[in-house]
């Protein structure tokens, strides 16, 4: 039987950054999915939930924080990764969700 990669949701309206994180993340044995605005992930949430999202908080629309709030209402999940602009520590990101420290959110 094969091991269940986590599952990370990449959501940044960046086309170039959505491209490399899962580029990365995919390549460190993670399955990934895009999302190109905060609106778009949460109506994604109905089919399937994420181990953890990387999420930019400067977003048009629904910002990152406002996408943040959403969830912890919702699903009272604390596995958000913010991503404030520019690059984000990507490594780090791994390296939590290697060590375990990303664990899939109650629903």
């Amino acid at each position: 039987m094969a091991a269940v990669r986590p599952l990370l949701a990449v959501v940044d309206d960046e086309e170039s950054v959505r491209r490399a994180l899962a580029r990365m993340l995919s390549a460190s044995q993670f399955e990934v999915d895009v999302f190109a605005s905060g609106q778009e992930f949460l109506d994604s949430l109905r089919a399937r939930l994420p181990d953890c999202v990387i999420l930019d908080y400067q977003m048009p629309g629904l910002t990152g924080r406002d996408v943040q709030r959403q969830l912890a209402l919702s699903f009272g999940s604390d596995q958000v990764v913010p991503r404030a602009g520019g690059w984000c520590e990507a490594a780090g990101i791994i390296a939590a969700a290697l060590s375990g420290s990303i664990r899939r959110a109650k629903n």
